[in-house]
């Protein structure tokens, strides 16, 4: 500073702005989806006073995940995966990155797209005059939105002498869906 001269340098105060998250949301990732995803429209937080928000960066957060700037004007639009999820909205000092405000949504993404399994028709297996036994090979599928893992087996030669024996499957639904059966 040269003679004469005198320099006050003074911090700017930021007005205090409360952020209000909208009301939890419960969405379906709908009939037939191909992902455990979906898009859930959310409305954008309130703030108070009213317009406080102008001066700073609207953000949220998924789960506790990386930030996601919003410069949407009504409603946002976040896409999430099945189950109970958590939505930190955040109000962001540009100079700084101090967060400013923040609030908590709920959002419940159910997915009501039951897996599909697909098991072989019945058979009658005729054996020739002698034999004991026949080879015979089918296939049981499963599919389904979400992704798990089907694992199983039968051992062979299966004793038919009874007349009455069949191969049974045990599936267990892990999920709240009903599950469909077809042959």
């Amino acid at each position: 500073v040269a003679p004469g001269w005198t320099a006050r340098v003074t911090q700017v105060p930021k007005y205090a702005c409360t952020l209000t998250a909208p009301a939890a949301i419960s969405a379906f990732t709908g009939p037939g989806a191909t992902s455990s995803y979906t898009n859930v429209n959310s409305p954008l937080p309130t703030f108070a006073p009213s317009a406080c928000d102008a001066s700073y960066q609207l953000q949220y957060r998924l789960n506790g995940g990386q930030p996601v700037s919003v410069n949407a004007v009504g409603f946002v639009t976040i896409p999430a995966p099945k189950g109970s999820n958590v939505v930190t909205w955040e109000l962001v000092d540009q100079c700084g990155g101090a967060v400013m405000s923040s609030a908590a949504q709920s959002l419940l993404v159910t997915d009501n797209t039951p897996p599909q399994i697909t098991c072989p028709s019945d058979i009658t297996i005729n054996l020739d005059p002698g034999d004991c036994f026949k080879q015979y090979s089918y296939n049981v599928t499963c599919t389904d939105n979400s992704g798990f893992m089907v694992s199983g087996s039968v051992e062979h030669p299966i004793d038919f002498d009874n007349g009455n024996a069949g191969i049974m499957f045990d599936i267990k639904n892990l999920g709240f869906s009903n599950l469909t059966i077809t042959e």
